[in-house]
């Protein structure tokens, strides 16, 4: 029934798909690559093949991209649903990183992708991995937002998922999230939602600890501004280990106003370190934190 040559692309697609199931992913990329840059519709069939067998085996980053690639060069001609499918991986890839703590890694993904993610993936633990990662790269007001979303939807309280310890727990975090943003209006709103719905809260303590700051009590001193400066100076001598040490110790306090600068200050001690996957992920943070300086520029 068909020629030759869309026999053999799809026996090649096959082929890959099998090493893919063996474990040897690698082998497979440049299949791909070798299918995307055909044409027609036996080349689309032997790329989904290939993706498939990649998303399958957990290979979520790889699938993703991949899904990306055939969208850009088969998308009008994809009747299946490809962005939900680009979707589920690019979740996956967040639930990895998110279980290995890498908190700029869960970012990078979402913001890459936030627009697809927001329409296709609202489910609750997705929606809290990527609060909870603002919150541990020192970014509570956007973090403050993701957790009001969580607490106000009612598909998201109607979820099994968001109730008993994870609704109490999500309560306290948007109590964090606000104070931390400086909103202390909204911090006392949700410690009183907190602990009307769970009066015997295990967060009790630590939320009588946000109602005290925010009757002026127990202030924060200014650590985090000494902190800045010596990683400034130490920069500037060119002493970049030095630098990068004082400037996750500002972040470590999560001073809102220091953060965009202290991520711009940690990516251009990396940048003097050579170690420049991370320079980019420290950039990319204090890009979106507000920073406009730095050598990312």
């Amino acid at each position: 029934q068909f020629p030759a040559v869309d026999v053999a692309i799809i026996g090649k697609a096959r082929i890959a798909e099998i090493e893919i199931e063996k474990g040897n992913a690698a082998s497979a990329i440049p299949v791909l690559g070798e299918m995307i840059a055909l044409k027609g519709d036996m080349a689309r069939e032997a790329s989904l093949i290939i993706v498939e067998a990649l998303k399958n085996a957990g290979a979520s980053s790889e699938a993703a991209r991949g899904y990306r690639t055939i969208l850009d060069n088969f998308g009008e001609t994809i009747e299946a649903d490809l962005k939900g499918k680009m979707a589920d991986s690019l979740r996956d890839v967040v639930g990895v990183a998110y279980d290995k703590k890498d908190y700029l890694a869960v970012l990078k993904t979402y913001h890459e992708d936030s627009k697809l993610l927001n329409k296709r993936i609202r489910e609750p633990q997705f929606l809290r991995m990527i609060a909870d990662s603002y919150m541990e790269v020192g970014l509570p007001s956007s973090a403050a937002s993701i957790y009001e979303e969580l607490l106000s939807s009612r598909d998201m309280r109607g979820s099994n998922i968001l109730s008993g310890p994870y609704l109490e727990e999500t309560f306290f975090r948007a109590a964090e999230a606000h104070m931390k943003a400086g909103n202390s209006e909204e911090a006392g709103k949700a410690v009183k939602r907190l602990l009307a719905g769970f009066p015997k809260s295990r967060f009790k303590d630590k939320a009588s600890k946000i109602s005290d700051e925010i009757k002026g009590m127990g202030k924060e001193d200014g650590a985090a501004g000494g902190y800045i400066n010596i990683a400034k100076k130490s920069l500037e001598g060119k002493r970049f280990k030095e630098a990068a040490e004082y400037y996750r110790k500002v972040l470590s306090l999560k001073e809102p106003s220091l953060l965009a600068s202290a991520y711009i200050g940690l990516g251009d001690a990396y940048f003097g370190m050579e170690r420049y996957r991370d320079a980019i992920n420290a950039f990319e943070t204090g890009r979106v934190a507000g920073g406009e300086m730095g050598s990312w520029a």
